[in-house]
């Protein structure tokens, strides 16, 4: 089973499920699990980078009969975005209105 990423609205007050872009020339949507891989975070640019790895988790369980020797040449960029102090602040406040009145 894939990991699900879900962003909370404050407009639309709901959950949504982070929708990953597909990358030209590639059918995958999203990184595929994996283990000994490189994983760098750019503190400047504020991105996480990652390149490569083995398929699979690693685990004993993972190894019957799966390409675990195949080295994956792939790279892969996440970059999370938060609102502004401000338009969480008015977004919160509304909410606490709706509750408290």
């Amino acid at each position: 089973a894939k990991t699900k990423i879900y962003v909370y609205s404050l407009k639309g007050n709901k959950w949504n499920e982070l929708q990953v872009g597909k990358i030209p020339g590639s059918t995958d949507p999203e990184p595929c699990p994996r283990f000994a891989h490189m994983l760098v975070y750019d503190s400047r640019k504020k991105v996480h980078y990652m390149f490569g790895g083995n398929p699979g988790s690693g685990s004993i369980a993972d190894r019957s009969g799966n390409d675990m020797d195949r080295r994956l040449d792939d790279f892969w960029c996440l970059r999370i975005r938060r609102p502004a102090f401000g338009d969480m602040k008015r977004s919160l406040h509304f909410l606490v209105s709706l509750f408290c009145y």
